[in-house]
């Protein structure tokens, strides 16, 4: 009994060394109209704009434009990256933005 316990836990144990996946997440997404409707629903206005790389499900890096968009009374933000092909995405949305102030 002993040596098939011991055999079990000599094969287990390379499962419990495995590293967990890394975390994966999925974008809401529709046309740039429709993701504007969204933010317009929060008051959010664009306060920068700029570009981002995201990774595909495939791995592949691809890099899009984006807008960051707040509204600074209530501290609700967007951050939505645009397609050439008129496609948006909301890569993350949040509250509680505060700009940064440097001491």
């Amino acid at each position: 009994m002993f040596k098939y316990l011991l055999a079990l836990s000599l094969t287990a144990a390379p499962l419990a060394a495995q590293e967990v996946p890394p975390f994966q997440a999925s974008q809401s997404c529709g046309t740039f109209t429709v993701m504007a409707e969204q933010t317009k629903k929060y008051n959010e206005q664009i306060l920068f704009k700029g570009e981002i790389l995201q990774q595909h499900i495939s791995g592949q890096m691809i890099k899009t434009e984006m807008v960051f968009m707040t509204n600074q009374d209530t501290g609700s933000w967007t951050l939505v990256s645009l397609f050439p092909n008129g496609w948006a995405c909301m890569v993350a949305n949040g509250s509680n933005f505060e700009p940064y102030l440097a001491k």
